[in-house]
């Protein structure tokens, strides 16, 4: 095995244990520590009451109210980026991974998969809403994890060559 291999496997092996770890903290943070939300009425209820699919209708609230003074301020902020900043990681970990996540359509997919079915998970186990805003969000979030890691692995590649 050359020295570049056994690079290659270090640095898959440090990305993996730190996957591990990210994954942890992000399973417990998504889905509220596995705390139910639903305080009162039927499980039909909840689910109509914190489903949204109409695009940006929760940002522009969040905006209104940032402006508008009409909530505190640390919940705003935390709905507008808690979802981008808590899969930017991912974005940048899946291609340090695996190959396939190098190219941007396959990891794209992939990663709209992904957040829409944890967001229908955080709904179905009410420890979240289903947040069309959420899945926006979280893949703007990723596209710039993985935007970064396109990025240093060219300086990367540059500094070898």
């Amino acid at each position: 095995m050359n020295e570049s291999k056994s690079d290659k496997k270090g640095f898959r092996i440090v990305c993996a244990i730190i996957g591990a770890i990210y994954l942890i903290v992000f399973v417990l943070l998504y889905f509220n520590r596995f705390r139910s939300l639903m305080s009162f009425g039927t499980w039909g209820q909840y689910v109509g009451r914190n489903t949204n699919l109409v695009p940006f209708s929760s940002v522009s609230f969040y905006i209104s109210s940032l402006t508008g003074g009409m909530m505190n301020n640390d919940i705003i902020w935390r709905n507008l980026f808690g979802s981008l900043l808590l899969f930017l990681p991912m974005g940048a970990l899946l291609p340090a991974l695996f190959d396939k996540m190098k190219r941007f359509l396959p990891f794209l997919l992939t990663q709209l998969c992904t957040i829409a079915v944890l967001e229908a998970m955080q709904l179905f186990t009410t420890t979240g809403s289903f947040d069309i805003d959420d899945i926006l969000l979280g893949l703007v979030g990723a596209v710039l994890g993985w935007c970064f890691y396109v990025f240093i692995h060219r300086i990367c590649n540059r500094s070898h060559a």
